[in-house]
């Protein structure tokens, strides 16, 4: 906070906070703040800023990875987690 406080002083500098918590539960309401402060600078965004895009990757691979988890306890002569609790 110190160094923020120190760089916004200098004129150069502006910063936007979200919190982790908030970009986990939903990036693009998270990020929508980030990217309206960098329009009204003036700043394009650059690179890929479709994050619902990356979620679906993520969940994909999410999804991939329990079901392999499972495929192996059931090898193993294990019930998964999730089918304990059923």
């Amino acid at each position: 906070m110190a160094r923020q406080a120190v760089l916004e002083r200098s004129g150069g500098w502006r910063f936007v906070r979200i919190r982790g918590s908030q970009f986990f539960r939903d990036q693009d309401t998270a990020m929508k703040h980030v990217f309206e402060t960098l329009s009204e600078l003036g700043i394009p965004p650059e690179g890929n800023t479709d994050f619902t895009e990356q979620a679906a990757t993520t969940s994909n691979l999410v999804d991939r990875v329990r079901r392999r988890a499972s495929e192996i306890l059931q090898g193993m002569g294990e019930e998964p987690e999730n089918e304990k609790t059923r």
